[in-house]
């Protein structure tokens, strides 16, 4: 049977589709025994993998910069042998520190793992960590690993809206796609800043839209990164709008946060910037400001001299080189907790340095003469105890010489003295 000519082509791309998969796949190296030894790894899917109980294997993935993604998946081979495997996948940045790791829930065999660094994270490579505990109903656990990486970068921009305001990404109003990922202990990428310029007359809107599981806020700031307004969606997957009209052109910030209700995937949400004419009543004659919830540093620049932390006690000190790596709202509201009032008002509350010192100043006077009236009392007491001490002994002294005087006075049997000789 002759075969068309015209069928040959659609016959040969059926057979590469077909065969792509398998040729794709690889099989996956023995990892090294520890950071040192740990063998390079690229993106791909791999099989053959093999595990036996309490070991681990070590592999070094590609550098991976803010805002790209990173999705690994262990899936166990041979479930129908075994009873029970417990094999983790684990992430570590490029200072060999866990990031996140990930496990296969009851009866499931996949364990996957997503991480999407923000700029609060430093580039690097990787690492990746296969570690198993106990293994039952088999010698080893037989496994695939897939290992892919995707640019997630915000407003198609190219690299990651920053977490603050200063490296808050430059757009133009319109409609765009971000990316944020991570809450509490596995933050990562929490939060977007971007920045417009507005004129007076004009106001600036924007409209976020979450996922169905995600509670978005937004936040605008001036360029004293102050915030102006902020909104919080009433439940998750609302969609969240707000705007502010300046009262001076210039440059202002929005930031977005979205926190997922459960999971720990990345979350995508849509944002639009529009410039809409301002009626009256919305362009404040003087902008109010809502409480800052930049990060301590940043913030303390704008409002003290660079030798601020000098004239900190020591206490103080430690406690703000302890916040490195913590969230602004985290840092804020533990400073609140332990820091001196006056302190934490010069930090958060926009307070001058004058303002500051004569604050510290009261307090310090304050101390002391509260100090100064507890020592009085201390003197007044000790000297009322010792008054009471003495008379007591003088009672005593006053009634132990008659005594010895009336003995005294009765005539001696031995005689005259011998001075009387």
């Amino acid at each position: 049977m002759k075969i068309s000519k015209v069928w040959i082509l659609p016959l040969v791309l059926m057979a590469a589709l077909a065969f792509t998969p398998a040729l794709a796949q690889e099989t996956l190296p023995e990892g090294g025994s520890n950071f040192q030894d740990a063998v390079e790894l690229s993106p791909g899917s791999y099989t053959d993998g093999e595990i036996t109980n309490d070991t681990s294997y070590y592999y070094s993935l590609e550098e991976i910069q803010p805002g790209e993604s990173l999705f690994l998946e262990r899936t166990a081979e041979n479930s129908d042998e075994l009873e029970y495997g417990d094999v983790k996948i684990k992430l570590y940045n490029q200072d060999r520190a866990e990031v996140i790791s990930a496990a296969a829930a009851s009866g499931e065999q996949k364990a996957t793992l997503h991480w999407l660094p923000g700029t609060n994270q430093e580039d690097g490579n990787y690492y990746l960590k296969i570690e198993s505990g106990s293994i039952w109903g088999a010698d080893k656990m037989k496994f695939s690993l897939d290992y892919e990486t995707e640019d997630r970068f915000d407003a198609g921009s190219g690299k990651d809206a920053g977490d603050e305001i200063p490296e808050a990404l430059k757009v133009e109003p319109g409609n765009y796609s971000g990316y944020l990922f991570g809450s509490g202990e596995k933050a990562a990428d929490t939060m977007d800043s971007y920045k417009l310029e507005v004129d007076k007359g004009e106001k600036l809107v924007a409209e976020v839209t979450p996922p169905v599981d995600g509670v978005a806020g937004i936040a605008f700031f001036n360029e004293n990164r102050q915030k102006l307004v902020s909104k919080l969606g009433s439940n998750p997957g609302a969609v969240v709008e707000e705007f502010f009209a300046p009262s001076e052109s210039g440059t202002y910030y929005v930031k977005v946060k979205i926190q997922r209700t459960e999971g720990e995937e990345i979350i995508d949400y849509d944002i639009n910037f529009a410039l809409e004419e301002a009626k009256e009543e919305e362009i404040p004659v003087q902008e109010d400001t809502e409480e800052s919830t930049e990060e301590i540093p940043e913030e303390v620049q704008q409002q003290l001299p660079e030798d601020w932390q000098d004239e900190l006690p020591d206490d103080v000190k430690k406690e703000l080189e302890g916040m490195e790596g913590k969230s602004p709202e985290e840092i804020q509201k533990e400073l609140k907790e332990q820091l001196p009032s006056n302190y934490y008002n010069m930090i958060f509350e926009g307070k001058s340095p004058v303002q500051g010192l004569k604050t510290m100043i009261f307090n310090f006077l304050k101390k002391v003469l509260m100090w100064f009236a507890g020592l009085v009392v201390l003197i007044i007491v000790i000297i009322i105890v010792f008054k009471k001490l003495g008379s007591s002994d003088s009672e005593e002294d006053s009634e132990e010489p008659s005594e010895k005087v009336s003995s005294d006075d009765k005539p001696s049997d031995k005689g005259p003295n011998k001075s009387d000789n």
